[in-house]
């Protein structure tokens, strides 16, 4: 989608973060801006501010979808941009020790959230001849990280998302899977009141770079105007997603030859 202006993007999670900086970027482009997210009154702030309309919505919930969609499509027209960016993030604990209730709802919001507004949307972005599916992963899908139960769900997406990309090939429907790195959010506030328990600490080493969500959202702009599969937010993360790929790569040269 080399031309955004005069489009309509629905972005969820776009109170705050990451989702807030991609409404200000499209925004700044032209493009018609709806803002979802559970929190009514953040998503009216960032509304107010890009001169688009708000929603509540719990993307975990595959029933609140179409009204939603209904809403948005009848304020701003056809949704030619979804970026599904809402999400939740890991309790931190080790995998033997990880609640299943919490996996699953993880799953329900990272995962499913996504795949209930692509099989919404996509069918008329394909009848349309056109259109944009922005999936936010995580770096943490293509490289592991001590947070099994995250890295799992944005995987699924990321793989998700490669595939919705190779059945909408020749359709017009294009797919972008974003995989930030360290960035400024709300996640943990989010996850906190939407799981309604405290994380715990992250033992994670502290990142060399991070950036905001207006950062992230001027990234996706450049990736979705150049139609873009994967868009990359660190370079410092381009040296781990190398090594892992070494790692298969030695493992097929360790194959008896055919």
């Amino acid at each position: 989608m080399t031309e955004v202006s005069g489009k309509t993007l629905l972005v969820t999670g776009g109170g705050s973060g990451i989702g807030q900086g991609i409404a200000r970027a499209f925004a700044r482009a032209g493009t018609r801006v709806a803002v979802a997210d559970i929190d009514l009154p953040r998503a009216q702030e960032t509304a107010r501010e890009v001169g688009g309309v708000a929603v509540a919505l719990d993307v975990g919930d595959a029933a609140a979808w179409p009204a939603a969609i209904a809403q948005v499509e009848a304020a701003l027209g056809p949704v030619d941009i979804l970026c599904n960016n809402a999400g939740i993030g890991s309790g931190y604990v080790p995998l033997l020790e990880t609640d299943e209730g919490w996996m699953r709802r993880m799953f329900e919001i990272n995962l499913f959230g996504a795949i209930s507004g692509m099989k919404l949307l996509g069918p008329g972005m394909k009848e349309r001849g056109g259109g944009h599916i922005v999936n936010v992963a995580s770096i943490g899908a293509v490289i592991s990280t001590n947070q099994a139960d995250y890295a799992a769900s944005k995987a699924a997406l990321a793989m998700v998302s490669e595939c919705f990309a190779n059945e909408m090939a020749g359709t017009g429907v294009e797919v972008t899977i974003v995989c930030p790195g360290k960035v400024a959010t709300r996640l943990k506030e989010t996850t906190e009141a939407v799981m309604g328990l405290k994380r715990r600490p992250s033992t994670l080493a502290p990142p060399k770079v991070t950036l905001v969500g207006d950062d992230v959202g001027v990234l996706v702009l450049e990736a979705v105007r150049a139609n873009r599969l994967w868009c990359f937010t660190h370079q410092e993360n381009r040296e781990r997603v190398e090594r892992r790929w070494e790692a298969m790569s030695d493992a097929f040269a360790a194959l008896p030859p055919v």
